[in-house]
């Protein structure tokens, strides 16, 4: 189908698509105006992800605040804050309401139930997107009505809340509370056998005397290591000194042997400068000679000093470590004798210092449920209440035109096109073809309005086909 055969259609059958059209038009209108007006009232809730702080343990909410954010949607549509929404308000006690129940449930199952679950089918949840905000909207037909339930909602959640915070806590106390007794009870029993033990022994448990004992014990210990090292390191100078004294440290760093033998090479020198111009028997060689072996004499003796020197030494750690690693092994029995004396009451003293630590750990829990069991704070807080919606929500009437123009343009095409298939015309001459299987020679102008004489002459007026052969 081409254009011109579109236009012609929806011209020659105009009357049919306008009043289609103006009639859904109308009717949207007039529906969107005989509906009745529903009002929305909004509320927003901010719900707290940091750590508690009463306990001050992380939430699983700082993990996964997603799954988090979704529990407390759930928790808002639930039929326990439903329930509470009932009692706050008391609609249980609404005559209208409890009839209007026995006739549709013939008073099978709970009111309070069927009331809740009425009260949420106007109710709306949402989560506000990239953020902890959960938006809550209720419609009614009231405006009044719509900002009471959607602000008795936000509240019954957040009491909720609450509740579901408290009462394992207040549970756990009266847990805690029992365990703490009876750990008290074992550790009076823990000290008395304690008390008893120290006083048949004589032991007293503030004594330092242990304390005292182990130091002196660690000290000694420390001296025993320090005089080994020094015993090895006195033992191998000794035996170096035994056998080259000479260039042993002391030897090299002794100013008196350095002084000896700086002398004896001087006289050295000089004694072979003279050797070469004076004979061996001659007195200032012979003097020389004679002093070089006296100094060589001195240097032996100061060198046996140094090695003597370095095995007394060696013999003065011996003494000194022997001494110190008997003191050690004394030290040492007398703390073993020490420790026991105390071991008959090592036991008791642990009994009684588990029983102490358990005692803690219970009341340092059970201060930390009551807290929680007093909290009346929740994690989440009503960012905006909801007031009473000056405009109605329903029916939009932006909604119903566009839905009446678009509906009705489509329905208008489609009936107008239908209405042609069903009552086919011979409108153009291409149509004229199609059904004659024959060229068209010539088309005359038709008597039309100007308005068309523009168009006809572009498509129509000069259009001109073969004619059929012979």
């Amino acid at each position: 189908m081409t254009f011109e055969q579109f236009f012609r259609i929806l011209m020659a059958r105009r009357w049919l698509a306008i009043g289609l059209f103006l009639s859904i038009l109308c009717a949207a209108i007039l529906l969107g105006l005989l509906l009745p007006k529903s009002y929305t009232a909004e509320t927003s809730i901010v719900v707290d992800l940091k750590p508690d702080p009463i306990t001050g343990m992380v939430q699983s909410a700082t993990l996964q605040p997603s799954a988090h954010i979704a529990t407390q949607v759930n928790m808002i549509r639930s039929d326990a804050v439903a329930r509470r929404v009932v009692g706050m308000l008391k609609l249980g006690d609404n005559p209208e309401m409890r009839a209007k129940w026995i006739k549709e449930t013939d008073q099978r199952g709970s009111f309070e139930d069927w009331l809740g679950k009425t009260l949420l089918k106007g109710l709306s949840v949402s989560v506000v997107r990239e953020s902890s905000i959960i938006r809550l909207q209720y419609e009614s037909v009231s405006p009044q009505f719509a900002a009471v339930l959607a602000n008795a909602f936000a509240r019954a959640y957040t009491d909720t809340v609450v509740e579901l915070r408290t009462s394992p806590a207040r549970g756990y106390s009266d847990y805690f509370e029992e365990r703490a007794r009876l750990a008290r009870e074992k550790l009076e029993r823990a000290q008395a056998k304690l008390t008893e033990a120290q006083r048949a022994r004589g032991i007293v448990t503030t004594d330092e005397r242990m304390d005292l004992e182990m130091a002196r014990l660690n000290e000694l210990g420390s001296q025993v290591v320090s005089l080994k090292a020094l015993l090895a390191e006195s033992s191998n100078r000794s035996a170096a000194g035994t056998s080259r004294a000479d260039i042993t440290a002391e030897a090299i760093t002794n100013p008196v042997i350095g002084g000896l033998r700086t002398e004896i090479a001087r006289q050295t020198a000089q004694l072979n400068q003279l050797s070469q111009s004076l004979g061996d028997e001659h007195p200032t060689l012979k003097q020389t000679r004679a002093s070089i072996a006296e100094l060589e004499r001195k240097l032996n003796a100061e060198v046996g000093r140094v090695s003597g020197g370095l095995r007394t030494a060696d013999t003065i750690v011996r003494a000194r470590l022997e001494a110190a690693q008997k003191a050690y092994d004394e030290q040492r029995a007398r703390i073993l004798e020490m420790k026991g004396k105390r071991d008959g009451v090592a036991l008791l003293e642990r009994e009684v210092e588990s029983a102490q630590r358990v005692l803690e750990a219970i009341q340092l829990r059970l201060s930390q449920t009551n807290l929680e069991s007093n909290a009346n704070q929740a994690s989440a807080y009503v960012l905006s209440p909801a007031v009473e919606p000056p405009k109605h929500s329903w029916p939009n009437m932006f909604i119903f035109l566009a839905v009446g123009l678009f509906g009705g343009a489509i329905a208008a095409l489609f009936t107008t096109l239908a209405a042609e298939l069903l009552d086919r015309r011979i409108r153009t001459a291409t149509d004229l073809i199609h059904a004659l299987e024959i060229p068209v020679i010539g088309v005359l102008p038709s008597p039309m309005p100007k308005r068309l004489k523009l168009f006809n002459k572009r498509t129509t007026y000069n259009r001109m086909l073969p004619a059929a052969p012979n």
